[in-house]
């Protein structure tokens, strides 16, 4: 139940952003929320499935998951914007992943050990 109100978050940034600007809501910004709506949705049952897991992925992938938030983030607004937007998704993406390396991502299980 909680990866549904996660998403929704994402949901409704882009439903309060198309409201404050446009005053209403276009096809534009209920799909551009609805992307990221079934992305984090995704991610979060991803996450679910590694922790039942008896072993981790052989690779990072909720870490490059959460990357590419950003980058998708980025793909939409210059859809929907100005090309521009994809620099700032790219350039979010990179912040991302290079702050994983100084972030500890394992939560209430990474902080006891």
């Amino acid at each position: 139940m909680m990866v549904h109100v996660l998403a929704g978050c994402r949901l409704m940034v882009f439903v309060v952003e198309g409201l404050a600007v446009a005053g209403s809501l276009s096809g534009w910004v209920i799909a551009a929320g609805v992307l990221p709506f079934i992305y984090v949705i995704v991610l979060s049952l991803v996450a679910r499935h590694e922790n039942k897991r008896s072993e981790p992925f052989p690779v990072p992938v909720i870490p490059r998951m959460i990357v590419g938030i950003s980058l998708l983030d980025g793909l939409m607004m210059a859809f929907g914007a100005n090309v521009w937007w994809l620099l700032e998704g790219v350039v979010g993406a990179v912040l991302t992943l290079g702050g994983q390396r100084y972030v500890c991502g394992g939560g209430l299980k990474a902080l006891s050990n």
